[in-house]
């Protein structure tokens, strides 16, 4: 069995490496933080997924991107929204 052209083992395994470091490194941050149970949890949630980088990347953009942090705060959690406005 061939491998598709442009294949390179090599940069499989630098991609295998680079996540387990990220996730070893999100696993210490969770169990650091147990004093702050949402911030441990969210970590390790990051940590469980199946390309922790993903979320990395897109939640730099939400910061990026003017208000929506807020608004999906207000979406997602509008409890925690109402309590920050009290």
């Amino acid at each position: 069995m061939n491998d598709p052209e442009g294949y390179h083992t090599e940069l499989m395994s630098e991609l295998r490496v680079r996540e387990a470091t990220l996730d070893s490194w999100l696993l210490a941050g969770a169990e650091r933080f147990q004093s702050d149970p949402a911030l441990s949890a969210s970590m390790l949630a990051v940590a469980e997924a199946n390309d922790s980088r993903r979320p990395l990347l897109l939640l730099r953009e939400i910061l990026r991107t003017p208000g929506l942090l807020d608004r999906l705060e207000a979406v997602l959690r509008p409890a925690r929204r109402e309590n920050a406005d009290s």
